[in-house]
């Protein structure tokens, strides 16, 4: 219940974040990768895969991102590229990779 209620209080235009900002300042994107992983731990993974693209949707053209993204126009903000932004990509992907596939030897009766 918490988690639901934490939830809208930090959504702001479509990107979500797992600490609380003014809108004068961009939402860290690496904050907003672990609340993917978070999602993941939850067992939600649709809603995780859901989130992890919509973030990857504001990187550019090379696939690169900024420390942060402004909450109401999307734009990049802060240094470019950010390394611990890519970082952040690579560990929730290998994460929710490994919860997919759990999940789908589960349903398969895998192992």
């Amino acid at each position: 219940r918490f988690y639901e209620a934490d939830q809208r209080k930090h959504q702001i235009g479509g990107v979500q974040c797992a600490a609380a900002v003014g809108l004068d300042e961009g939402i860290f994107v690496i904050c907003t990768f672990w609340l993917v992983d978070d999602l993941i731990l939850l067992g939600e993974i649709d809603r995780a895969r859901v989130l992890f693209e919509k973030i990857l949707s504001y990187s550019n053209d090379l696939g690169l991102m900024s420390e942060e993204i402004d909450p109401v126009s999307g734009q990049m903000l802060g240094n470019f590229p950010q390394a611990f932004s890519h970082l952040a990509i690579i560990n929730t992907a290998v994460h929710l990779d490994q919860a997919e596939k759990k999940r789908e030897n589960s349903s398969s009766g895998g192992s």
